[in-house]
């Protein structure tokens, strides 16, 4: 071999077993290892800020909805309904907003008409019963839902017509008063639903869009802050309104999480408490910004009203 190609090899070779030497060093490993974690590491961004600006209730009087309330029958029909679109604590306090109530009256339109077939199956069952000669078959038309004499409907009326009768007269007169009480119900939701939409009543609850774009999942502080003007208020994101600590939102690599933030009260100075409220009652356009945690800091704009 040429000496030129001697050389041309012998530093190649040379070359590399510097660039093995260079990987293969504890600088090159633990540069490796932090730069796999950062390329790894969650990239968290602010999307929006969302103001849900709570109004003051529209409230159902305490004799109607108890009525509803201490019916089990009626209470799970009516507690089934609204749980996927409304507040079910309507029926401990009345309360119900503008929104839910679009919903809650179908759902006890839905429950009079249940009530209206129930009826309808008893009265076929009263007519049939009598007009049974007590031999032969005695068909009678099944009851909704059923249970306890009810569901025995057909043997008890074959060994006693009267006993039957009874049972049947007694499962009339329960499903007249919760129709009754449906129908008390749902006057009272129409008329609600012809008032205005009511004052906003001050309290802002606003929701944190937030995009991970990284690779690992990231992690949003509890805590966080509401700057407009030159007024700051304190923010947590919390389950309930007892919860004093907040709660930790984990966002999922390449998700998005949308976090509810409420303003912290109890933090809060009293004259800035008070300037936020009173612009969110007149329904005044604010612009600000929420700063949240990830341990970074991010800022994210929104305005009212919404």
């Amino acid at each position: 071999m040429p000496p030129e190609e001697t050389g041309f090899v012998t530093g190649r070779k040379a070359l590399i077993t510097t660039l093995v030497s260079l990987a293969l060093s504890p600088f090159a490993i633990v540069t490796g290892y932090y730069l796999s974690k950062v390329l790894a590491a969650p990239r968290l961004k602010v999307q929006y800020a969302r103001p849900d600006i709570e109004r003051e209730p529209l409230i159902v009087s305490e004799p109607t909805i108890a009525a509803i309330r201490n019916d089990s029958v009626t209470r799970s029909q009516i507690s089934s309904g609204l749980l996927f679109q409304c507040d079910r604590s309507m029926l401990s306090d009345g309360k119900v907003t503008k929104p839910c109530l679009k919903a809650a009256l179908n759902i006890v339109a839905q429950a009079i008409s249940t009530r209206d077939t129930e009826l309808k199956a008893a009265d076929d069952n009263i007519k049939s019963i009598d007009a049974w000669s007590g031999s032969g078959e005695l068909v009678l038309t099944p009851l909704p839902g059923a249970a306890g004499d009810l569901a025995q409907l057909n043997t008890i009326a074959r060994r006693s017509k009267v006993e039957g009768l009874e049972v049947l007269k007694g499962f009339v007169k329960a499903t007249q008063a919760r129709r009754s009480a449906l129908e008390t119900f749902l006057n009272e939701l129409r008329t609600l639903d012809q008032r205005p939409e009511p004052q906003p009543s001050g309290t802002v609850r606003l929701f944190v869009g937030v995009l991970n774009v990284g690779d690992a999942d990231g992690v949003i502080f509890p805590d966080g802050n509401l700057q407009f003007d030159d007024v700051t208020l304190p923010l947590l994101s919390r389950r309930a309104e007892t919860d004093k600590t907040g709660q930790y939102t984990v966002v999922k690599a390449h998700a998005f999480q949308e976090i509810p933030f409420d303003i912290n009260e109890g933090e809060s100075k009293e004259t800035s408490l008070a300037r936020w409220k009173a612009l969110v009652k007149k329904e005044s356009e604010v612009k600000f910004t929420v700063m949240i945690r990830s341990p970074k800091d991010l800022a994210g704009a929104g305005r009212l009203p919404q």
